[in-house]
């Protein structure tokens, strides 16, 4: 085949994508309802749409099938034996931000992945026709009979925010233990708006407050403590007050203690704004910042950390080693340099730049640990018994107050393999390897799992083949 000629192929794939979903309203219906998990983006609509119609085909889990759109196509709909084989390696596809490295014009490029280096040779013959080397775009790599193509659907960024999307690429993957984005989370990255509140702030928190039980009277005691350091520009002492009130919570899961300190850290912030108004940051300089909040997240741990002025501290020093050291993203030059320059083109006479991170340990308190830790064994019992469903039950109650444990993730995989269900438990022992990479269970129990057909996977619990935690402490 003619290594340039794939436009006819891509464009029956299209259309055989927009006919199977016009002919299936469940499908077409769940289109539509999803649709809004794009829409806060801040780019084109029409590049939204586009966007969001691909993720739908490659990425999605559709809850029709209960598996991606574009792997029941291949497993249900009659097509020949080379267009079946063709379509299984679009399954290997790569989204990410990319950076043109080179450009042959009208035929292919060179590009690198931003996320983990990776370079790819791409056959295309219309975006090579205006694109520049140098430049990033957000797109789509297929395999495409030995060689690389596009699906067409993409963005590309302007030259003048190459350096910016290099920066901030190259400081979130350094963040996450994934070697890949989601698509849906990497267009959230690069094109998230500022999110409006539905409440002030301060209502926002003092409901959040409400939800966990506190009584007016305490949470009011917080806010006006909050406006009196904020008068007196003293430091917000966020650690201490958001212990004070997790000790004081009964029950309520970490991730709404994390969206309880996102209030707190938002309440604060405003009321620093009201007492010391300022000139707005620049988009360059927001975008710096944001980069080196990802940075020094991803060197400080708190958890390592017996005292937490100790981990502030260090934050603090890497934040300002990464603020004045050049960077080949920008060009040779500093943030701290970049975000000078802009501030004396708005007309902002500040000299001083620095960001402050605070962190603290959002731990469950005694009574939510016991409890964690009950669901925690019960589960290990009734995976022990054959009992499933239960087991799922106490583990996805048990995820409610804590969803970062790998074990947990593990064998929740293990009970859905013994309800034979193959795409639940690869979600679960997938999920287990996210948290953590290291953990070496999750991972067998894939490569057992990678070929297995519904008998294999009844013999498997049947047999009590697939490896699980059943001992030790929860970790």
């Amino acid at each position: 085949m003619d290594e340039f000629n794939y436009k006819d192929k891509m464009d029956e794939f299209y259309s055989l994508i927009s006919g199977f979903v016009s002919q299936h309203e469940e499908v077409l219906a769940e289109l539509m309802e999803k649709e809004h998990i794009f829409n806060t983006l801040r780019m084109d609509e029409i590049d939204k749409k586009k966007i969001f119609f691909d993720w739908f085909i490659f990425d999605c889990r559709s809850s029709v099938f209960s598996k991606n759109l574009l792997k029941h196509i291949i497993d249900t709909e009659s097509l020949d034996a080379e267009t079946k084989e063709l379509y299984r390696g679009f399954l290997d596809n790569i989204y990410s931000a990319f950076e043109i490295k080179a450009v042959r014009m009208g035929k292919e490029m060179i590009v690198k992945d931003l996320f983990n280096n990776k370079e790819y040779n791409v056959k295309e013959t219309s975006l090579t026709q205006h694109v520049k080397k140098g430049q990033c775009a957000l797109m789509r790599v297929l395999p495409f009979h030995g060689y690389f193509i596009l699906t067409g659907i993409g963005h590309l960024f302007p030259a003048e925010s190459t350096s910016i999307i290099k920066l901030f690429t190259q400081n979130k993957k350094k963040s996450t233990k994934r070697q890949n984005l989601s698509p849906v989370e990497m267009c959230e990255l690069l094109f998230a708006q500022e999110k409006q509140e539905r409440l002030p702030v301060e209502e926002r928190f003092r409901l959040f407050c409400q939800e966990a039980g506190l009584e007016n009277v305490y949470i009011d005691g917080i806010i006006n403590d909050l406006k009196q350091r904020a008068k007196n520009l003293q430091e917000s002492g966020s650690n201490e007050t958001i212990k004070a009130i997790i000790s004081k919570i009964k029950s309520y899961s970490s991730n709404r203690i994390e969206e309880l300190y996102g209030a707190l850290v938002d309440l604060w912030n405003s009321l620093i704004n009201q007492e010391n108004p300022s000139v707005p940051k620049g988009p360059l300089e927001t975008a710096i910042i944001q980069a080196g909040i990802i940075y020094v997240q991803s060197k400080v741990n708190p958890d390592k950390y017996k005292d937490i002025k100790k981990a502030e501290a260090k934050a603090k020093a890497i934040n300002d080693q990464w603020l004045n050291s050049p960077k080949e993203e920008l060009g040779g030059r500093t943030p701290a340099e970049i975000i000078l320059e802009e501030r004396q083109v708005l007309g902002n006479p500040q000299k001083e730049i620095g960001f402050e991170i605070s962190l603290t340990k959002l731990e469950m308190n005694e009574e939510i640990e016991k409890q964690a830790e009950k669901l925690f064994y019960q589960g290990i019992e009734y995976v022990r018994q054959h009992k499933p469903l239960e087991a799922l039950k106490s583990y996805e109650t048990y995820c409610q107050l804590n969803p970062d444990n790998h074990v947990v993730w593990q064998n929740m995989g293990v009970a859905h393999i013994l309800l034979l269900d193959k795409v639940k438990a690869q979600e679960c022992f997938q999920k287990a390897l996210e948290i953590n990479p290291d953990y070496e269970m999750p991972r067998r129990n894939l490569k057992m799992l990678r070929n297995a057909t519904q008998e294999d996977l009844m013999r498997m619990a049947e047999e009590n083949r697939v490896q699980w935690y059943n001992k030790g402490k929860v970790v």
